[in-house]
């Protein structure tokens, strides 16, 4: 099949699967907040679902840089303890902008080590945590929890991360995992509160207004809501 043929017919097919998605929620907020210039960050969230794959390529073609993120309030737990937690997955283009801070944490070596103690059908993943994390949990840095049916162990400790006010309603204990540790919680499912989060780059020449007019041409249909801040 012609490549460009192709194309055409799989923008019409993600172009349909636009109509009737619920409600999206885009923040536009300057990125100055964070590192002191003119640029601005997109935040685009929708409860229960991923975008409909035409606005993923949208998303994917018009910005300089995107990052995929899920956030899901779930619980922690030791064999001793439990505790509420705001869980972040995000890919390895997170944050997209600014830096995250962190106080103490693990070298290379150590977290091998560690690691190597656990079960092969129960390595962990790296989970980057606040301090009031393992306060609740009674652990120390290193030291492993569970969330769902994914274990993870608890290697850095956060001290700002840059856009946290931005996707969290309430201030609970949290902690940033890799995308692939967020899926095997086996926490997704049609009744779960998750939160599908893409944070955007503009590239420089393009403003919010701009970028708000060529979605709504492309999307005419779509019911996404814009904000700025």
């Amino acid at each position: 099949m012609n490549l460009n043929l192709f194309c055409k017919i799989t923008f019409c097919l993600s172009a349909l699967i636009v109509l009737g998605f619920p409600w999206l929620n885009i923040n536009i907020f300057p990125k100055n907040n964070i590192l002191g210039n003119n640029l601005k960050i997109l935040n685009i969230s929708q409860k229960g679902s991923a975008l409909p794959l035409a606005e993923e390529i949208f998303l994917s073609f018009h910005n300089k840089s995107l990052s995929r993120v899920m956030t899901l309030q779930a619980i922690a737990e030791t064999p001793a303890r439990k505790t509420p937690v705001f869980l972040i997955g995000a890919d390895a283009k997170y944050p997209v902008t600014g830096q995250i801070t962190y106080g103490k944490q693990l070298s290379k070596e150590t977290v091998w080590e560690i690691a190597k103690t656990y079960p092969t059908n129960q390595k962990p993943f790296e989970a980057s945590v606040t301090q009031k994390l393992l306060d609740e949990l009674g652990i120390p840095l290193g030291g492993g929890f569970r969330v769902g049916y994914a274990t993870f162990m608890a290697s850095k400790i956060i001290d700002v991360l840059p856009d946290e006010k931005y996707f969290m309603e309430n201030p609970m204990p949290y902690a940033l995992v890799p995308l692939r540790g967020f899926l095997a919680t086996r926490l997704l499912g049609p009744a779960s509160n998750v939160t599908y989060l893409y944070r955007v780059e503009l590239p420089e020449n393009i403003s919010a207004e701009d970028w708000q007019d060529s979605f709504r041409k492309q999307f005419p249909d779509s019911k996404a809501a814009i904000k700025s801040q």
